[in-house]
This record gives structure tokens, sequence and C-alpha cells, in this order.
């Protein structure tokens, strides 16, 4: 799957969707494409109200982009090359927050 193909797909996963979405991208290849990645996805929540809530990707390798988005929740995969995405429904706070609850 191309990059714009990946972005098409969030796009069709978020149009009006009232459930959460979980994206699984595999074989990251560098930063530039991580950036790519994370921008469009940034971009497709903002466009149909959703919310990414969480990123999952190995922070060993990739840890500048906690700071490029501070307002998302990072987590460390573990794997070289998976990269998780969670996005919430506008509106839709209780994942968070049982998140902070239970897991801290």
């Amino acid at each position: 799957m191309t990059l714009v193909e990946l972005h098409r797909l969030l796009d069709s996963a978020l149009r009006n969707t009232k459930n959460p979405v979980l994206v699984t991208i595999t074989d990251i290849s560098g930063d530039d494409e991580l950036d790519f990645i994370l921008s469009g996805a940034v971009e497709a929540a903002r466009r149909w109200g959703a919310r990414l809530s969480e990123i999952h990707l190995p922070l060993s390798r990739f840890s500048a982009a906690t700071a490029a988005f501070p307002h998302i929740l990072f987590f460390d995969s573990g794997d070289i090359g998976v990269m998780r995405l969670q996005y919430q429904p506008a509106g839709d706070e209780f994942p968070r927050l049982l998140r902070q609850k239970f897991v801290l």
C-alpha cells in the first residue's frame, strides 16, 4: 500500500464513524515516511471530526515524534516496524480516562 492509499484508507475509515477505529501499519522505513503518515493521520482526524487518541510505535527508533504531537498519547509498541493509530469519535473521552485511571 502506498502512503497516498493509506491516507485514502484513513479518510474512508473515519468518515462519519461512531465507533473507535484502530489502524495498524507495518514496515515503516524511516523518519520521512513517519512524518507523512502522522501528518496525514492527524489531518484525517480533523477533517472527519474524530480524535487521534493514541499512537503506538517503536519509541526507541522514533522518539522525536512525541514532541511533534504533544496532544496525543504515545506508547512504545516494542515492534521495530509496527505502528498503531487509535481514533475515537468526537466527544468520546471514556477510553482515555479509563487508560489514565487504570494503566498509569
